[in-house]
């Protein structure tokens, strides 16, 4: 498991996916934010709307390749309430113009109605179409709509569709963020099934994201990937402080 105490600006960065997908900016707000941060830090990936892929694999495309950065955009977003066939066409399409890592919104609807069938058949859709095009997928449960038995079947779910990732949620409930216990019961699950899915989580603060990192998420869907990065060394050395000497090593 990662250990925050030890790790680097640089080390750190590998775990989030940099995200840009919650407000309307055009292409010149994307370049300017975002390509220079890529270049800096080398995040493991960046999530953008489809508008804006273009631009990136334009103006960053190598760059991203030589560095991995994974760039990535959300399917059905925000609900996940669209028709399978719309979202499968969609994944394909972003594939198409540049996307090398795609985030698909599950249907909560669907897995509250018990609509298992449908829920099951969508994720093996989207697992079959990155195993056909060679890029990671990572599915959206919306924790923050869930009651603990859904998100433990969700999370099934994604898991035996072959997913990449289990994503927590796509971030536009500020007040519902997800917790630390999201966290754990996704990963207990998942432990439980010897996964090889992994867990992104959303979060809204640095120190968030250190707990959920520390807690086992592979990826960490953010805005704030630079401030993550740049107050890791301060986080880092109000941790010393507040340890007794001897005990941290």
């Amino acid at each position: 498991m990662a250990d925050i105490a030890k790790m680097s600006k640089q080390e750190i960065a590998r775990y989030i996916d940099n995200s840009f997908v919650l407000d309307p900016a055009d292409n010149a707000e994307i370049y300017k934010t975002y390509t220079e941060d890529i270049k800096k830090y080398k995040f493991g990936g960046i999530c953008v709307l489809p508008y804006h892929i273009p631009l990136l694999v334009e103006e960053i495309g190598g760059f991203c390749k030589e560095n991995d950065v994974k760039i990535g955009c959300p399917i059905g977003f925000p609900f996940g309430q669209n028709f399978t066939s719309v979202k499968m066409y969609e994944a394909r399409e972003a594939v198409r113009i540049g996307a090398t890592q795609l985030d698909m919104a599950c249907n909560v609807s669907a897995l509250k109605e018990k609509r298992y069938d449908y829920y099951r058949k969508e994720l093996e859709e989207f697992a079959k179409i990155g195993r056909e095009y060679g890029v990671m997928t990572k599915a959206i449960i919306q924790v923050q709509h869930l009651t603990d038995e859904e998100i433990v079947l969700a999370t099934r779910f994604v898991a035996e569709a072959g997913i990449d990732q289990v994503k927590s949620s796509t971030g536009l409930n500020v007040g519902l963020r997800p917790n630390y216990n999201d966290v754990l019961l996704v990963k207990s699950v998942l432990d439980e099934m010897k996964s090889d899915t992994k867990m992104k989580f959303c979060t809204g603060s640095a120190l968030e994201a250190y707990a959920f990192i520390q807690l086992g998420c592979e990826s960490i869907g953010t805005h704030l990937g630079v401030e993550i990065c740049e107050k890791l060394p301060l986080y880092q050395e109000q941790v010393r402080r507040a340890v007794p000497a001897g005990v941290v090593k």
